[in-house]
């Protein structure tokens, strides 16, 4: 689904308002990441050189090829950018072309101290070292349904364990700093949109540790005129602006299970294994023409929420 001109602007901008009305944690893809790139995208500061701006249009995200043009630009911004001289002979022959270079030059500038989202990334941040080991293990994706974070928390107890989790997968240099194995990005790649139960179990297997939280967030869909809504979700929120963070865990740590997410129903016969309990919820920044039957149809929907305004960014 690609955008008139006109309105890519106002659409990065809309949707970096539901950022910071949402505030994400860290279960998220980082909001200073995601800012920046929609930044790089709103064509008041990269012009048409990105364009066109495309989106999912059942999602409501910018599509993967829109974000890859904003990185490309990045790689090309360490060389040496448009400079006055250059600019100001286009303008005397080529009026588009000076604009073109000027916002290249003024991207450029952007861009080299920006942190773009990746298209796809793994980190490990160590928890605890010892003779018990514990990892927090990030995998980071640019999906269709979103932008995603997954994030694993592996804990080697045994000596044999340690071994396993140290032999490859994780790897601990002299500080006590972590680098996760390229293996480990694909595997979570392979299992991502797998139920969590599913995903903790087979990295578990796989890397013969034993896996204490595993958690899913995303960033997205994004609801606007012109998306197409899910069956079922009245025709009313899709006359506003609606912004969606999901989040699902498994953990040791959820003591009691919870689903409050209105567009997904609870699995039926979910076996979860012992001692962990799973939270699922669903938040939303919406614009004021939406939150009152937005909020209607969750209640309805048995899952109440509180929509955050979404105010849009002139």
């Amino acid at each position: 689904m690609k955008l008139r001109p006109e309105r890519a602007g106002p659409y990065v901008r809309a949707l970096a308002a539901g950022l910071y009305a949402l505030a994400p944690h860290g279960d998220y893809v980082p909001i200073a990441e995601a800012l920046a790139t929609l930044k790089a995208l709103d064509p008041a500061l990269s012009g048409d050189l990105l364009l066109p701006a495309s989106v999912d249009p059942y999602e409501g995200m910018p599509a993967l090829a829109w974000v890859q043009r904003a990185r490309a630009e990045q790689r090309l911004s360490g060389g040496p950018a448009p400079d006055e001289a250059s600019i100001a002979r286009a303008r005397l022959s080529d009026p588009e072309l000076a604009v073109r270079l000027t916002r290249r030059a003024a991207l450029w500038d952007f861009l080299k101290d920006a942190s773009l989202l990746p298209s796809s990334r793994i980190a490990a941040e160590p928890r605890r070292l010892g003779r018990s080991v514990a990892v927090a293990v990030r995998f980071d994706r640019l999906a269709p349904q979103g932008w995603e974070r997954i994030r694993v928390e592996l804990v080697a107890e045994s000596a044999r364990e340690r071994a396993h989790l140290q032999s490859g997968p994780v790897v601990f240099d002299d500080v006590g700093r972590a680098t996760a194995d390229d293996s480990l990005r694909h595997l979570l790649a392979r299992h991502a949109t797998a139920p969590l139960t599913a995903l903790r179990e087979q990295v578990a297997d796989t890397l013969g540790v034993r896996v204490s939280r595993v958690s899913r967030s995303r960033v997205g869909p994004f609801w606007f005129p012109g998306v197409a809504l899910p069956s079922g979700v009245p025709a009313a929120l899709g006359r506003g602006l609606t912004l969606h963070l999901t989040a699902e865990v498994l953990a040791l740590d959820v003591k009691r299970s919870a689903h409050r997410d209105p567009l997904t129903a609870a699995p039926t016969g979910e076996q979860l294994p012992p001692g962990f309990g799973v939270y699922r919820e669903r938040r939303f920044a919406a614009s004021a023409d939406v939150i009152e039957p937005l909020a209607r149809w969750a209640a309805e929907r048995g899952a109440p929420v509180s929509p955050v305004p979404l105010v849009p960014i002139r």
